[in-house]
């Protein structure tokens, strides 16, 4: 799912459901996300290199968790 798909709502609760997962898991790599403050989607959008990556990340994760519960579509 692009950026352009997610809604400020979507992009919160994938943000939300991934850096919960995050920390759930244990994922070490990702782990310095947890401290960081909830992005926005400009900020996402405006985002590049590593951390872009990284946040990427932690949306696919977010994402896949929402779609599991049902709680999101398909992308």
């Amino acid at each position: 799912m692009s950026s352009d798909q997610l809604t400020p709502e979507l992009f919160s609760e994938a943000w939300s459901a991934g850096i919960a997962a995050v920390v759930d898991e244990r994922i070490t790599p990702l782990q310095h996300l947890v401290v960081m403050s909830s992005p926005g989607i400009d900020r996402y959008e405006t985002t590049d290199g590593p951390l872009k990556r990284e946040m990427d990340q932690v949306l696919e994760i977010g994402l896949a968790k929402l779609q599991k519960s049902g709680e999101a579509a398909p992308g």
